[in-house]
């Protein structure tokens, strides 16, 4: 996914849906962001360094306050601009007409009692009292946009509005005949330049991780021939060129389904290492969220049934969980989802994927869910494919979506978002060999490309954006031997 902290001067524009989801931290602009986050300091809307625009209707910035406090140790609660103080204000961002989901929090950490009432687009996304034990509140609601700017603005008997962090995602277009749409930006046609970077501390393959705030995060794998995986986990920092140990997970794990938000890593299913002696079984059930700002990982509802190389992608607040096999191996078709704004309700059976595969990739973008290639079957017996298929949250429905130029499995950890687009590094078409292609999917014009190479033919690896222009791809697979290669990559329009 995008990051918006990387800062560089570009043109005002809308945001479009490939740079969904963002969250705005609200903060004094003494106070730096939260990780994940891009800043609003008050300032009247207008065209931002990052290239979007935001902002208030009147300068806010007296409004920003930063507490010091222990209350939480989350950085984007501690700050806030106040939407009450000096008389109402509103707070608009420009984006392209359409149904966005948007999760505001809002509270005073070193006081309580007020009221909480902030609309989006004139409806309610929060509403409460604050109380001593609960001095941050957070809701959520869908909104339609069809005047070119998200608004919040304060509710009837709002007493205490002061908004810490507001997320919003692109859902999907309006209903009917859509707005005309500017024209699609083009599948990438430039090329990417490799640099060798350091390598990671142990070479492993299978494990999962994303790229946070300009970070890569890994987590789990294999890191020996006896297959049994670990727990260890690791945060690479390209400005220093180093590797460091992050917490480890809370089981050992391999094979795992994730996707993440710009600050939570989910992770879902698996091989633990729960077996005698560290051996892995071949799913799990257990699902997780890691926060990248405190270093902790948080249980949420398990899977409904245990599975193992499977795939997730978030669309808005929903994720979806799909494919993989069981405990016995064998290859599952259900299709599950998970409301991260109501996670007591637990996973929710969706329509199933017309096959059954496991190793896939998946990825969301422009309010759809794509479930990417795979493989049916296992080891020396697998058939990888070139299928690839697309979910209409709305409809419940799957259908078919143009094939990948080739079959590919082991990607699900090397394929993300970028610009709008599917990006898919490396791979194993057959087993056991392993390339370096990096592809890209462009759902405006439905049609898959090549865009470039990995330095070394790779699967299993994880690959992501640490920002708009550069790649990374670590770790993987050689075909006969385990990676700790890391590769950073600058795309070159």
């Amino acid at each position: 996914m995008k990051s918006f902290t990387h800062i560089e001067s570009l043109e005002s524009r809308q945001l479009m849906h490939g740079d969904f989801p963002v969250s705005i931290d609200f903060t004094p602009a003494s106070v730096a962001p939260a990780g994940g986050t891009v800043a609003d300091t008050g300032a009247i809307f207008g065209p931002r360094a990052n290239g979007s625009e935001y902002g208030w209707n009147i300068d806010s910035t007296a409004n920003a306050v930063s507490r010091i406090t222990t209350y939480t140790p989350y950085q984007r609660y501690k700050t806030f601009i106040d939407m009450l103080q000096g008389g109402q204000r509103s707070w608009d961002l420009h984006v392209h007409s359409g149904k966005y989901s948007v999760k505001v929090s809002a509270g005073d950490p070193t006081a309580w009692g007020g009221k909480v009432n902030i609309l989006a687009e004139g409806k309610q996304a929060l509403a409460g009292t604050t109380t001593s034990s609960n001095r941050i509140l957070t809701g959520a609601t869908t909104v339609t946009v069809t005047d070119g700017k998200l608004t919040l603005s304060s509710g009837v008997g709002a007493t205490m509005n002061q908004i810490s962090v507001v997320t919003i995602d692109y859902v999907g277009p309006l209903d009917g005949p859509p707005p005309a749409e500017p024209t699609p930006s083009p599948t990438p046609s430039g090329k990417i330049v490799w640099k060798t970077a350091a390598s990671h501390p142990v070479a492993r393959s299978e494990s999962f991780g994303a790229a946070i705030n300009g970070q890569l995060y890994v987590f789990g794998g294999y890191t020996g021939t006896s297959f049994k995986p670990t727990a260890s986990a690791h945060r690479f920092d390209p400005m220093t060129n180093k590797w460091a140990s992050i917490r480890s997970l809370p089981v050992p794990l391999t094979h795992v389904a994730h996707a993440d938000d710009g600050q939570y890593i989910y992770f879902a299913g698996g091989y633990p290492g729960t077996g005698k002696d560290g051996a892995q079984k071949f799913a799990g059930s257990g699902v997780w969220r890691y926060n990248a700002d405190s270093d902790t990982y948080t249980a949420l509802p398990s899977l409904p049934s245990a599975r193992g190389a499977g795939a997730m992608a978030l669309l808005g607040r929903t994720m979806y969980f799909m494919g993989g096999t069981d405990l016995t191996r064998v290859d599952r078709k259900e299709v599950w989802s998970l409301d991260l704004d109501n996670t007591a309700a637990g996973w929710v059976a969706r329509a199933p994927l017309p096959v059954t595969q496991n190793h896939p990739a998946a990825a969301a973008v422009d309010g759809a869910v794509y479930f990417i290639g795979g493989q049916i079957s296992q080891d020396a017996a697998a058939k990888m494919t070139s299928l690839m298929w697309r979910y209409d949250p709305t409809a419940n429905q799957w259908s078919s979506a143009p094939s990948l130029l080739g079959p590919r499995s082991h990607t699900t950890s090397s394929t993300f978002v970028w610009r709008g687009q599917i990006i898919s590094m490396g791979g194993e078409p057959v087993h056991n060999k392993p390339i370096r292609s990096v592809d890209a999917y462009n759902p405006a014009t439905q049609t898959w490309r090549t865009i470039g190479e990995i330095p070394a033919a790779r699967f299993s690896g994880v690959g992501a954006m640490l920002n708009d222009r550069t790649f990374i791809f670590a770790t993987g697979y050689s075909g006969g031997y385990f990676s700790g290669s890391t590769w950073i990559g600058e795309f070159i329009d």
